[in-house]
């Protein structure tokens, strides 16, 4: 149902002038990746009002890639933050990228879903599971 509705809104702004396919895929991944990170944030805290701080701090280092995707100050280490490949593909959604970076992108995402993916099971067995602090 979300990708009816995102592929509604993004028809409804820019027509069919995208790749209704590789916007897919970047909503998965990005929904996948969004999942598993913020319940690896979250499953130590046992309130709201200890969250707060570690997310703010959270929020900024996530942050790093749009400073580069929008142009302010550009680097080849952004290559190695995990949310620079969704930002890629997000741009290859609306405009044409090499296929080197559309390797990386897909490449570079599933594996840091995997690695998320296996912090989060660690995670829900010791802070779920067995509630060691």
């Amino acid at each position: 149902m979300i990708r009816v509705a995102n592929l509604s809104f993004t028809y409804a702004v820019f027509g069919f002038d995208y790749s209704a396919l590789l916007l897919v895929l970047v909503i998965e991944l990005t929904a996948c990746f969004n999942i598993l990170f913020g319940f690896i944030a979250v499953a130590r805290y046992d309130s709201i009002n200890r969250f707060i701080m570690p997310s703010i701090l959270a929020a900024t280092l996530f942050a790093l890639p749009l400073v580069d995707y929008l142009g302010f100050w550009q680097s080849p280490l952004m290559y190695l933050h995990p949310i620079q490949p969704v930002l890629l593909l997000f741009k290859g959604v609306f405009q044409l990228i090499a296929a080197w970076q559309m390797i990386y992108g897909v490449l570079y995402a599933v594996l840091w879903i995997g690695l998320l993916f296996k912090i989060s099971q660690y995670i829900l067995y010791r802070f779920i599971i067995l509630k060691q602090a």
